[in-house]
């Protein structure tokens, strides 16, 4: 993968051409993604749709690798079906291919009536270059963010679980595994929300206000929510409120001796990059506000 450095680099490289890619790719705090070669290549060709956002630009791709295959157009949304239940099994076992077996028995239920051959099924879903084969005639995402961004389709079509699901995903973050688990999931769902404030809800439902990752989680969601809509008001001001009071807390020296975590807040803070903030984050830099033990308080060095 490419550093930050590094892709910043490259761009500039170019003199102004891309400037405003990675104004955009800072803007969304999308280094991660820009820097995996094949997708900074993707968002180069596609540098002139403006504001980024995490979920739009890999549903770019997936509906271009979709778009290039040569499916039937009936047979397309068998095939979305079938990615969103191999992304939805892999999640919910917590593994990283599927074997043989339980793909076919997966593909068989997707297929249903329809005159379909597994096998055809199957290969058609390898076409979009979005899984790939892996041992034993399984399968698994090609990458990552593909296997979110599908977990994330199959919760949302499926209407009638969807409540009952998010429940249960969110009622488990108070384990850190457990973010790391959705994190990804959760966060691509809130920018395909037609609102993201009933998911952000349930993510602060319950959380501590000096304990746990909720706050980082529905910081990162509340970011996504507004580039994808577009609107910094795309989530309720009363949750943007909570998350905002949980972060300046956990980023006061004062109130969190862990040195990390305040990094963490702070920076969750400064993605949010909301008004009211703006005067703690310069009381952090500036003042002294940070505790020692045999004296009066320090700069924050953190």
């Amino acid at each position: 993968l490419l550093s930050p450095a590094t892709v910043a680099q490259y761009l500039t490289g170019f003199g102004d051409k891309f400037q405003p890619l990675l104004t955009s790719i800072q803007a969304a705090n999308l280094f991660d993604l820009a820097g995996v070669p094949w997708l900074l290549s993707n968002l180069i060709r596609q540098s002139s749709r403006g504001m980024l956002s995490r979920s739009g630009v890999i549903a770019r791709v997936v509906n271009g690798n979709l778009a290039a295959s040569t499916m039937p157009g009936g047979i397309r949304r068998l095939v979305e079906e079938l990615l969103g239940r191999i992304a939805w099994e892999l999640y919910t076992r917590q593994k990283i291919q599927l074997d043989a077996p339980r793909l076919y028995e997966i593909c068989d239920q997707v297929r249903g009536r329809r005159e379909v051959p597994l096998d055809q099924l199957k290969a058609f879903a390898l076409e979009t270059k979005i899984l790939a084969p892996s041992d034993e005639d399984g399968v698994r995402f090609s990458y990552p963010g593909f296997q979110s961004y599908w977990c994330a389709q199959h919760l949302l079509r499926n209407t009638r679980d969807f409540t009952g699901r998010l429940d249960d995903i969110t009622a488990t973050l108070g384990r850190r595994s457990r973010v790391r688990l959705w994190e990804d999931t959760l966060v691509l769902l809130a920018g395909m929300m037609d609102s993201a404030d009933p998911l952000i809800r349930r993510i602060v439902a319950g959380s501590s206000m000096g304990y746990g990752e909720h706050a980082f989680l529905a910081a990162r969601c509340i970011h996504e929510a507004e580039l994808a809509k577009g609107s910094r008001t795309a989530v309720q001001e009363d949750v943007i409120g909570q998350v905002l009071d949980s972060l300046v807390w956990r980023s006061t020296p004062m109130k969190e001796s862990s040195a990390s975590v305040r990094i963490r807040a702070t920076e969750s803070l400064a993605l949010l990059k909301h008004p009211s903030s703006v005067p703690h984050l310069v009381s952090l830099a500036v003042e002294r506000v940070r505790p020692t033990f045999n004296g009066p308080p320090t700069f924050e060095l953190s």
